[in-house]
């Protein structure tokens, strides 16, 4: 026995079904803002990375642990068997932003202290007041450009995803030169896989193992 079937309501329903798929691979993620850059979303608690730092031809490696601390986060560098390399913490509404709780005596080089300060500046977005901020699309990639100037950490650019706001790439300058360069990457709902921060002499490898 053959069924007719009534093309005239097949398509409708075919173009709905199409769409509603389309819509769900590529909907917003609960608790971040469409077209809001952000390298840990808002609903980022906390992640562990495996971490390995280089400096000066030194090689430094262990676990970083990664902690939303209300308005702010906390970053705790430790070896494998527990030593602790620092702990600092940063929070946008604190008077004195950024913390330093412990630092091992090996790593209070003023170069070193400036770079993680910068690195956790950047991947938190705690820029502090700004003097100028603006925006623009890159036409080589797609991507949407924003370019800080703060009033006390000087200048800070980042790429991100027009609709979904996850950042590829960070870059921190000084006056003429580009000095530190974050690159996150393998994003899932909530936060980077990997992220590679450097400058010159300095690198600060995280790759993520647990959240």
């Amino acid at each position: 026995m053959m069924i007719k079937t009534n093309n005239r309501l097949i398509k409708p329903i075919l173009l709905v079904y199409l769409l509603a798929m389309a819509f769900s691979a590529t909907a917003q993620p609960e608790g971040i803002k469409l077209s809001q850059p952000w390298v840990f979303s808002n609903s980022f608690t906390k992640a562990l990375y495996k971490a390995e730092l280089t400096a000066y031809g030194n090689d430094l490696s262990g676990l970083l642990f990664v902690k939303r601390t209300g308005d702010g986060f906390r970053f705790i560098f430790l070896s494998e068997i527990g030593l602790k390399y620092f702990d600092v913490e940063i929070n946008r509404n604190r008077q004195e932003s950024y913390i330093v709780h412990s630092m091992m005596t090996a790593l209070k080089r003023q170069a070193l202290l400036t770079f993680f300060e910068t690195t956790f500046r950047m991947l938190t977005m705690s820029w502090g007041e700004h003097r100028e901020k603006y925006s623009f699309v890159c036409e080589g990639s797609g991507n949407r450009v924003q370019v800080i100037k703060s009033k006390e950490h000087g200048k800070f650019r980042f790429d991100y995803h027009p609709n979904f706001g996850q950042v590829s790439l960070l870059w921190h300058y000084g006056v003429f030169i580009k000095k530190l360069t974050i690159e996150p990457s393998g994003y899932d709902y909530k936060s980077p896989q990997l992220i590679v921060a450097g400058q010159k002499k300095i690198q600060f490898r995280l790759e993520q193992i647990e959240q």
